[in-house]
């Protein structure tokens, strides 16, 4: 009986998994660490294009956060989505490019 009920759970979220496998990463901000983790996975599913992009909209988003002097320059040379997690929370990839080119700091 119990044998049964794993098996039915287990293809119950096996089909519930699938079902929501298409949906596109979004930014998990919860921590630090979860926005880095939810960025790399975005990364790893997007081509070299979108990767490009996304790069670049990070850094636009990082270089009008606010931080100046030997921050900012710090954080110019490696840039992480954790610095502006609160502004990317919850978005995915092209809401990510589309706010990069919103904050341009280059018009």
């Amino acid at each position: 009986m119990l044998r049964i009920r794993y098996i039915a759970f287990a293809t119950a979220m096996l089909v519930f998994g699938t079902a929501y496998s298409d949906a596109p990463t979004r930014i998990d901000a919860t921590s630090y660490a979860s926005a880095e983790a939810s960025w790399n996975k975005m990364l790893m599913e997007s081509d070299s294009d979108t990767q490009n992009k996304l790069r670049g909209a990070l850094i636009q988003l990082i270089g009008t956060s606010g931080l100046s002097g030997l921050r900012l320059h710090t954080a110019m040379e490696d840039p992480s989505p954790g610095m502006v997690k609160d502004r990317i929370a919850g978005l995915n990839a092209a809401q990510i490019i589309e706010l990069g080119r919103q904050v341009s700091v280059v018009k």
